[in-house]
Parts: C-alpha cells; structure tokens; sequence
C-alpha cells in the first residue's frame, strides 16, 4: 500500500492530499445533505469546544476546573457514557488484550479522494459526538469506515450528548453506513461535474 500525505489546516477546515485540496467527509455530506436550518456561530463553537473538552477527558488531559459551565454537562455525558459503555463497545477477553484507540486522528481515502477526522475510533467501532444528533450522522460515520480496511469497522456509533448531563446512543452497522456514503459522494461528484455544488 504506497503512503499518501495528508495535511489539514484547522483555520481553513482544509484538507490537502498529496498537496491537493480534497473535500471532507462533512462538506460532501452537507453538500448532499442540507441542514435544515443554519445554527448559530455560538452553537458551531460550543460544539467544537465540547469535542476539545472530550478528547482531552480521554486523554485523561482534562483540568475539570477549566471547562466552562456552559458546556460542562455535555463532557459530563460523554464521561458518563465512556464510563458506561466502552467495555461493552470494545470488549476484552484476558488480561493481556488491548485496544486501539485512535482520538480525532485524521484519515482519508487516496482514491476516492476525500478526508476527515473521526471523533474516535475505539477497536473496531467508531463514534461520532454530537451536540444534536440527526440521521445524516449515518452517512458521516459511513465516510470515516472507508479510511480504514474492509471489515476492520465493525460498528458506528452516534452519542448525543446533551444539556442535561444525559446522553442517546443510536447504532449502526459499519457496512451499511459505507454503503450510504458512497450512495452521497457518487451524488457529490455527480453535482460537482455539473456545477451545483
């Protein structure tokens, strides 16, 4: 398998493939896929510090004390759901097993040439951390599968963590979440040949 370079630059939200700008896994989902209503800035960036705060838990990095009030509740339920689930999501059978876990790594697909960076990969699942979950989250996580071999993902998983300390799960199958996004990039690059994107 030849490496490919891939670049991201977070100001732009840009990646580039071997120097090349590829679009991400979001852009051709939304291009698709609109959002039924535009949040507010406020929202985007409450969103992106909720999912800093929550690499960072993993991390074990997280200074409690720093996290804002407002998005405390949301990191609390990612914590809780962690706590609550990673032994079922990620099983391990003796003492001596050990599980990848991958946070906000970014990935690609060379030939079909877009990129992304999944929320987490832990052993064979994905999940996907959302402030509101809707079921474009499907054919997101479906993106991200295709960045790793066949079969390797074995489950998607969406958690939306919310204003409460609470959180929902909602479950893919991984095959069936590629499947959707190939169905959304063919319809992608389809507008893209004819300038509707």
């Amino acid at each position: 398998m030849s490496k490919h370079s891939l670049s991201f630059d977070p100001q732009r939200h840009e990646y580039r493939l071997n120097g090349n700008v590829v679009p991400s896994v979001t852009q051709i989902v939304r291009a698709v896929i609109p959002r039924q209503f535009e949040p507010d800035p406020w929202y985007l960036q409450r969103g992106s510090m909720v999912h800093k705060a929550v690499a960072l838990m993993l991390c074990g990095e997280l200074d409690w004390a720093s996290v804002d009030e407002r998005i405390l509740p949301r990191v609390r339920a990612a914590q809780a759901y962690w706590q609550q689930n990673v032994n079922r999501i990620c099983p391990l059978n003796s003492v001596s097993d050990t599980w990848l876990m991958e946070i906000e790594k970014p990935g690609c697909h060379a030939p079909l040439g877009f990129a992304g960076t999944p929320d987490l990969r832990v052993g064979a699942a994905l999940l996907d951390w959302k402030s509101s979950a809707e079921p474009e989250a499907e054919a997101q996580l479906g993106g991200y599968v295709h960045f790793y071999p066949p079969r390797t993902i074995r489950t998607c998983i969406c958690v939306e963590l919310r204003d409460d300390g609470t959180y929902r799960e909602t479950c893919y199958d991984a095959r069936r979440c590629a499947a959707l996004f190939l169905n959304v990039l063919t319809v992608y690059q389809w507008m893209n040949k004819h300038g509707r994107l």
